[in-house]
């Protein structure tokens, strides 16, 4: 074989092993994409979920779990549906993508045009089953939305807008007339579907006059039920009767709006009316007659020791629902002073524990809320205005969010460092200079946002 044919025997064999090599290994050929998508058709109400979805396609296996940088957006709460994705298979130019779904909500409060920036989205891709992953990060596109406030809940301040709303009560005991130290226990539990237990409105604190009032911290319980989101809250509240007469806890009217008939509805709590008497309990009658002239002072001391233990355990029986109420108010604020929550936040962030970091955080901001209802990171990061302290809070958030846990233990990753937010939280709470913890007014705080 002489060698120009040599030559062309050996071009033909390479452009024949780049056929093979090109059809053998189409994933090569092809790159991990995202979508982003949600129904623009369709209109928004303040205060409905809003869901939108993100499809990350790989061309080989997917790895690990995937990681959403998801934006803050004034006057709006996004959050990712519990759950599985949903796994699939697609077509795409000839080349063939294993798919994830994942589903997200929003819940805006705000009436207008809303833009979800571009935000970044980090996931494991491998060309074969067991091979070594990389990671890939890739940006969603913005999306814009524009939700719709319900005719005739503009001045109703928080809405909810559902298909359906139910709020049960229930009293422990039933309510009737009643003694004076007499406690009744009243616990309210709201649900409905596609909203979660931190959307619904707490219930408004009175003061009723004879009526000592302590509320309970709130239980939120959100879970899927058959592919469904169901949010739950519930509240309990004790009522001790202090003082006789006719005592009065006023109706409360919830707002919602129903989705279904596009009308504003009410739910009402009615009035509960208690008759308050004084409670009888025995008192001594006295010095029996017939006693011998001349009784030593020992027998006379006597006499009067017995007297006052008598007197003193009538007050302490008559009063006692009160004064039990008050010792377990105590012990309770022992247990969740402000310090002891902060010392918890010290100790977690010491130990780069977000778990521990983000539950102690939660419950610090809650007690040192001016107000008597459920305080939020979000009135906290509003009222405090620091950027440097409100993003190291969004990077707490997120890594309790998408943490792993290492395989074949039980240990989470730690992945993020307390360090800073210790420091920054150290000095705000230096700065608010607490006089009176759950009480009082913002006037006992120094300026959240000093200008």
């Amino acid at each position: 074989m002489n060698k120009p044919e040599k030559n062309l025997v050996f071009n033909f064999l390479t452009f024949q092993l780049l056929i093979l090599f090109f059809f053998a290994c189409p994933s090569y050929a092809a790159s991990p994409q995202l979508r982003v998508s949600i129904d623009t058709k369709q209109s928004y109400w303040v205060g409905q979920k809003i869901p939108f979805y993100i499809d990350l396609l790989s061309p080989g296996f997917f790895s690990g779990t995937p990681k959403f940088d998801l934006p803050e957006i004034s006057g709006v709460l996004a959050m990712k549906i519990p759950g599985s994705p949903v796994m699939g298979t697609e077509e795409i130019d000839e080349h063939s993508f294993t798919t994830q779904r994942h589903e997200f909500v929003l819940f805006s409060q705000r009436p207008g045009q809303i833009t979800i920036p571009s935000f970044t989205v980090s996931f494991g891709v491998s060309d074969q089953a067991g091979a070594s992953p990389k990671e890939v990060t890739l940006k969603t596109s913005p999306l814009t939305l524009t939700p719709k406030m319900p005719s005739g809940a503009e001045k109703l301040g928080t809405i909810i807008a559902t298909r359906d709303l139910k709020i049960n009560e229930k009293w422990d005991p039933a309510p009737k007339d009643a003694e004076t130290g007499n406690a009744f226990k009243r616990t309210l539990t709201f649900q409905a579907p596609d909203i979660p237990g931190m959307a619904f409105p707490a219930m408004p604190q009175v003061n009723i006059p004879g009526v000592g009032i302590y509320p309970e911290t709130p239980v939120v319980n959100d879970r899927m039920e058959r592919g469904d989101f169901i949010g739950q809250r519930s509240e309990t509240i004790s009522y001790v009767m202090e003082n006789a007469g006719k005592r009065i806890i006023p109706a409360v009217n919830f707002y919602w709006f129903d989705i279904a008939s596009e009308t504003v509805k009410s739910e009402q709590l009615p009035e509960v009316t208690f008759k308050v008497s004084s409670s009888t309990v025995g008192r001594s009658s006295g010095q029996p007659s017939g006693h011998p002239a001349g009784v030593g002072s020992f027998q006379m001391i006597f006499a009067m020791v017995f007297v006052l233990i008598t007197i003193g355990a009538a007050v302490f029986w008559r009063w006692r629902m009160p004064l039990i109420a008050c010792f377990k108010s105590w012990q309770k604020n022992q247990a969740e002073s402000e310090s002891k929550f902060f010392k918890q936040l010290t100790m977690a962030c010491r130990k780069n524990d977000s778990h521990g970091a983000l539950n102690a955080l939660l419950k610090w901001v809650d007690r040192v809320n001016p107000d008597r209802q459920t305080a939020t990171l979000a009135w906290f990061v509003d009222a405090w205005g620091d950027p440097e302290l409100m993003s190291e809070i969004a990077s707490l958030q997120k890594t309790y969010l998408y943490q792993e846990k290492e395989s074949g233990s039980g240990k989470m990753k730690k992945s993020w460092s307390g360090r800073k937010l210790l420091l920054l939280m150290k000095k705000a709470r230096k700065r608010l200079k607490i006089k009176h913890i759950r009480g009082g007014s913002f006037g006992d705080l120094m300026p959240l946002n000093p200008s």
